[in-house]
């Protein structure tokens, strides 16, 4: 994607995980569901 950022995750655990993405001084906190993958464009 032009100028932007990906970052893909993959939990590979038998529970929710909640983390934190930071970029340029800015957090958001998200959960990702047990066997799951998510992509974050921003």
């Amino acid at each position: 994607v032009d100028g932007k950022k990906v970052l893909i995750v993959m939990n590979t655990s038998n529970a929710d995980q909640v983390f934190n993405i930071k970029n340029n001084g800015k957090i958001i906190t998200t959960t990702l569901p047990a066997g799951a993958a998510g992509t974050y464009v921003w």
